[in-house]
């Protein structure tokens, strides 16, 4: 399965569900880490951004050149226009829609940028060395159109619920492709009432069940793997 049939399949599934079964059945689509890694970003984006349309994909842009030689300017709005650059877009190839962040703090703006659009050019990325089966690029933005999410009360959960959301499509995919794992339906049903730190050091027993039962996931499994780590530092230290 490539990026463009997972694209296929996830759009079959059932959008009207919560962003918690959406992670779960799109993460039993597949076993490649990084068709794990977009089951569990389309739902974090759900979970944080309540005004997107439910049958789309999106990449949520906030990174900008952080190059100190002649970086890509960030993104600015001018004439309630966007121009500028946002430096990593997942699914590039795929994407219908774009979550920009334009400022910062308080300041901060949500902006929501149709891929179908004259004033923005998408390029790919080559020679990528992580989740490669995902498609991975630039946004150039030239005086382009959008419109302003109003709904953000939950956006600053974003940092949570992406790895919240990508471990349960982890355990979605182990379920549904690796069912002689029996901690795995246990521990989705106890995940619901697991704080996020409580249910990262479960994530990590799982990776070593793996390791232990020489359980490979897709087909880049040595480096991409790390996926289901990355977090975990982090959301250990905010415990």
């Amino acid at each position: 399965m490539n990026e463009t049939e997972y694209h296929a399949a996830w759009q079959a599934i059932n959008k009207s569900q919560d962003a918690r079964g959406l992670a779960l059945e799109a993460g039993a689509l597949t076993t490649e880490p990084a068709f794990i890694f977009i089951a569990g970003y389309q739902a974090a984006i759900r979970a944080s951004f309540p005004e997107v349309t439910q049958n789309l994909w999106l990449a949520y842009a906030a990174s900008e050149d952080r190059n100190p030689v002649n970086p890509k300017p960030g993104v600015t709005i001018n004439n309630n226009r966007l121009s500028g650059f946002k430096t990593w877009l997942a699914m590039s190839r795929e994407v219908d829609q774009l979550i920009i962040k334009s400022g910062t703090g308080a300041d901060a703006r949500y902006l929501l940028v149709e891929r179908e659009n004259t004033g923005l050019n998408i390029s790919h990325k080559e020679n990528v060395k992580f989740l490669t089966l995902m498609s991975q690029g630039i946004a150039e933005f030239k005086a382009a159109e959008f419109t302003t999410l109003t709904e953000l009360a939950f956006v600053k959960q974003f940092a949570k619920n992406e790895p919240l959301y990508i471990y349960l499509a982890l355990l979605g995919s182990l379920k549904h492709n690796h069912p002689a794992l029996n901690s795995t339906s246990l521990l989705i049903e106890e995940s619901g009432k697991l704080s996020l730190s409580e249910l990262d050091h479960k994530i990590q027993n799982v990776l070593e069940e793996l390791a232990l039962k020489s359980i490979s996931l897709g087909t880049n499994w040595e480096t991409d793997k790390q996926l289901f780590s990355m977090y975990s530092k982090g959301i250990q230290a905010r415990a």
